[in-house]
C-alpha cells in the first residue's frame, strides 16, 4: 500500500515528519469501509518509518482488525530495492502480511513482483494492491488480486 495523502511539502517541514490530511484520512477511512470484507486480519504488518506511512499502518491495523504490532522497517524508506525486502517477508511467516511504503517504491514492487516485465501500475495516495502467492515471495510470481484506490471511494 501507498501511504494516504500527505502535507505538502513546505519550508521547516522535514518529509519524514509530513502527516496524512484530513482529507486522506477521510479518503482512507471511506475506502476501507466500503473494502473491509476484502482487507485479511493480517499476520504481520509492516510500515515506512516516515509518519504518513505509520499513520496509514495504523488505520489499516484498525480496519483489519490485526492483532499484530506494526513493525517499522527501515527498508520501507523512499529509494529502497525490492531484493531488501524479499527476504524479510519470507523470513516472517504467515500468510498475510502488510506493507506500507511510497512511490514510485511501492508500485515498482508490485510490478516486480507479478511480472517478469514492467506492469505499469499507479499508485495515487492510498492506493492498496493485494498479491498472493504460492509459497514463498519471489519476483515475477505473484497474482494480482485486486488494486484499489480510493478516490473510488469519496
Amino acid at each position: 500500500m501507498r501511504h494516504g495523502e500527505a502535507e505538502s511539502i513546505k519550508p521547516g517541514l522535514k518529509d519524514f515528519d509530513r502527516k496524512l490530511t484530513s482529507a486522506g484520512l477521510e479518503h482512507l477511512e471511506n475506502m476501507f469501509n466500503a473494502i473491509k470484507k476484502s482487507i485479511p486480519q493480517f499476520d504481520h504488518l509492516l510500515s515506512s518509518p516516515l509518519i504518513r506511512a505509520v499513520q496509514t499502518s495504523e488505520r489499516v491495523k484498525i480496519y483489519s482488525q490485526s492483532k499484530s504490532e506494526i513493525i517499522i522497517e527501515e527498508k520501507l524508506r523512499p529509494g529502497e530495492e525490492l531484493k531488501e525486502i524479499i527476504p524479510i517477508l519470507n523470513s516472517l511467516g504467515g500468510k498475510n502480511i502488510f506493507i506500507c511504503g511510497h512511490e514510485p517504491d511501492i508500485s515498482n514492487f508490485c510490478s516486480s513482483l507479478i511480472s517478469s516485465n514492467f506492469a505499469a501500475l499507479l499508485f495515487k495516495p492510498g492506493t492498496i494492491a493485494k498479491i498472493s502467492f504460492e509459497g514463498k515471495v519471489r519476483e515475477a510470481s505473484g497474482i494480482l488480486q485486486f488494486l484499489f484506490n480510493p478516490v473510488l471511494f469519496k
